[in-house]
This record gives structure tokens, sequence and C-alpha cells, in this order.
């Protein structure tokens, strides 16, 4: 069962397979909402778009949501308007797997930029990258959280091969696109600042030399266009120029709406990944995830996920999806640990309970 585990026997391609066929069921099947904001916050404000009845929040009163996600719904189920879907079921049928192929695609492109830098190229880890549970289950969700990770993905990745590059058309357009991904991440759900803050820093302190330090200005030039281009959005759906960052930081954070939904004790992110997010593996990842981030200090990966577990931490509410950007790592973390790793007594035994536990 080992050999069959490490090796590199099956083609990536069927993992993939399997993968699109685990989307699509979860995207059918999905019904509801796993947060009320995936509701309240995306698809109502598609309703008032397309004209529908709908109960828009306190929160689009005071103008602190964007309306980027519930516009870029309202193009797809215009098209889709095209073939004759009008039925409420099937429209948000078509969202789901729009977003679940974006998430999906994010994925395969994570996985292809780091399965040489971590030596997951063998069976188990396309397994549990491919087939885990929770990319199903999340990108199948119309939530802000879904579409603005898989924003993110694209956009590290981007930064990342960006750092790496040479040539000056290459790093021009990695740039670019880590721009373009990083502003719509941002735009998408506020919090994702500060991973983007936390990847200039990993540059900065890592990476930084004069040649790359202009393309960097260009690629921060892109970010403020995109963040420029939220507020343009936002304008035509609120009616009036509305500075919705600021009026998010100033209700949560100078009003301290933020801590009126919960206090909570800075430990308690830990209990919820142990008791919460994929029992009893939970526990399994966070050990994987303290490892990780001992042996793996100046990688971009933990610049994106050790800061803001700990600011996170800090903040009095805690919701186990303000995790969901760190939580996104969990296979490739934990297939990191599994492949890089002697054998070890039990280690067969903890690879098949994450199997079927998965």
């Amino acid at each position: 069962m080992y050999n069959l585990y490490s090796s590199n026997s099956i083609n990536t391609k069927w993992f993939i397979l399997f993968g699109i066929i685990l989307h699509f069921v979860a995207s059918f099947f999905s019904i509801g909402y796993y947060n009320l904001d995936e509701h309240f916050q995306v698809l109502e404000p598609l309703a008032k778009l397309l004209e529908l009845e709908n109960s828009l929040t306190w929160e689009f009163d005071y103008k602190i949501r964007p309306w980027l996600q519930s516009t870029f719904y309202y193009v797809i189920t215009k098209i889709i308007y095209i073939f004759e879907f009008k039925d409420p079921f099937e429209i948000t049928f078509v969202l789901r797997l729009s977003s679940s192929i974006i998430g999906f695609i994010s994925i395969v492109f994570l996985y292809n930029h780091t399965k040489e830098k971590f030596n997951i190229q063998n069976n188990f880890s396309k397994f549990l990258i491919f087939g885990f549970w929770f990319y199903a289950f999340l990108h199948a969700r119309t939530s802000s959280e879904n579409l603005s990770i898989s924003m993110l993905i694209f956009g590290f990745v981007f930064f990342d091969r960006f750092v790496e590059s040479k040539n000056s058309k290459e790093l021009f357009f990695y740039s670019l696109n880590a721009g373009i991904f990083l502003g719509l991440s941002m735009v998408l759900k506020y919090q994702i600042v500060i991973s983007v803050i936390f990847i200039y820093l990993w540059f900065i302190i890592h990476h930084l030399n004069f040649r790359k330090l202009i393309y960097l200005i260009n690629n921060f030039l892109i970010i403020i266009l995109i963040l420029f281009f939220g507020l343009i959005v936002d304008y035509f759906n609120y009616s009036s120029i509305n500075i919705t960052y600021y009026k998010y930081y100033h209700a949560n954070f100078v009003e301290n709406w933020f801590e009126s939904f919960g206090k909570d004790p800075w430990w308690y992110y830990l209990r919820l990944l142990v008791i919460n997010f994929f029992p009893p593996i939970g526990l399994i990842f966070l050990i994987s995830l303290i490892f990780f981030w001992i042996n793996n200090f100046k990688t971009i990966i933990t610049y994106l996920t050790l800061p803001v577990f700990l600011i996170l931490s800090y903040l009095s509410h805690k919701e186990l999806r303000f995790l969901f950007p760190i939580l996104i790592f969990t296979p490739f973390i934990i297939s990191y640990i599994f492949s890089n790793t002697n054998n070890f007594y039990g280690k067969v035994i903890i690879t098949n309970l994450i199997i079927l536990f998965n």
C-alpha cells in the first residue's frame, strides 16, 4: 500500500477527471448556503440587479458591501437567459458550477506550480489534492470566500513566477496578471488584503532588487486600477460615489461593529481547526501546518498563511470561514509533509485514515 501511495504510477489526468466529477456532483446537489452572507451578500443583490423581489441587508444601506461578484453573476445570468434558463434553481446551479470550475482550475494551477517544489507528484498527493472534499464543497458555494480565494491563488502563483523569472517579457506578463488577480481577490473579499500585504513583504525581505522593483511598481499600479474598478461597479449600483473599502473599515474597526458579532479567546481557532474542520484529521493538519511553517519559513505560502492566522487570532470575532484562505492549502501541506519525511511507524495507517475520512 505504501508503494502505491509513494509512486507516480497513475496518470495525473485521471485524478483531475475524478476531481471534475466531484465538483460537478457538488454543484448539482448543493442546497442552501454555508453562511448567511453567501445568500444575502451575493444572491440577494443579484436578485436586485435582475429586478426580482429581493431583501438587501442593512449593510447595503450603510454601503459597506461590494457589488462585483453579484455583477459577475448578473452577466452569467443574462447569458444563460438566451438559452431559456429562467428557473431560479437552474440559474443558481449554473452559478455554482461556474464558481466551481474557476475554483478547480485554480487548484490545478496551484498543483502544477508546486508539484516539483513540494515533491508531491505521487499518487497519495494527487488523490488528496484533486479528491479533497473541502474543495468540492467550497467551490460549489456562491460565497465571496470562494471566488476571492481562487483569485488569490492565481495571483500569488503569478507573483511567485514573476519573482522566479529573469526574462523581461515574462516579468511584465507575470507582474501584470498577478496585479489583476490579487486586486480582484481584495475587491471580492476585503480581508484578503492581509494576504496581499504579506506577499509584498515576502518579496521585499527575500527577493528585492532594482530591476524587479520596477515591475513590482507596475504590479502595484494594476492592483490600484482593479480596486478603482471595484469602486466604479459600486458607484453604478449604489447610485452615488462611495468609498466602500473605507466605509467597511470604519464600520467594523472604528465603530467596532465587528466585535458585536461575538468575542472569542485567541486560541479559539485552534479548537475550530481540530474539532470543526475535517475531524479527526484536523489535528494532523494543524501539526503539519506548524511543521511546514518551521521548515519553510521563507516561502511565500508561509507568508500567505502564518501572518493571517496570527492576525485573525488576535481579532475578537472568529469563524472557521475566515480561515479558508489558509485551509485551502490543507492537502498541499499534508502531502508535502508525508512526501518529504522518512517512513515512520504508523505512516501508512495515518495516510489510510486521511483517505478514509476524506
